[in-house]
């Protein structure tokens, strides 16, 4: 995929933490341009950015998953985080219906900080 090829790169040039960083960032930055453009091929771009830094997120929380977290303890840690971000989801779904689509995408980009 073109994130874990994102992934791979990144290790190169920097720790895998600061790295984090800057993929949150780029693809908080790729959710705005749906709140201030309603260019069909701007905000396409602007989804694929996002789906690149989501494959980028996958390997990168497997490090850090790896190394911060005990094995034996792995899978209930990550599965009470699942519950929270159920919630996030069936919310932002839900808003649609009710908010415009740029407030919509404004209250979802807030979430990535």
């Amino acid at each position: 995929s073109i994130g874990g090829e994102l992934f791979a790169g990144m290790l190169k040039i920097t720790s895998v933490e600061r790295g984090s960083v800057l993929i949150f960032y780029l693809a908080s930055l790729a959710m705005v341009v749906p709140i201030v453009s309603t260019g069909f091929y701007t905000v396409l771009a602007s989804f694929l950015l996002v789906e690149i830094c989501v494959g980028a997120f996958f390997g990168i929380m497997a490090t850090l998953r790896s190394r911060y977290l005990p094995d034996s303890q792995q899978t209930t840690i990550m599965n009470i985080f699942r519950v929270p971000l159920n919630v996030l989801v069936v919310t932002g779904t839900r808003l649609s219906d009710y908010l415009s689509h740029s407030m919509t995408f404004g209250v979802i980009t807030s979430w990535f900080f």
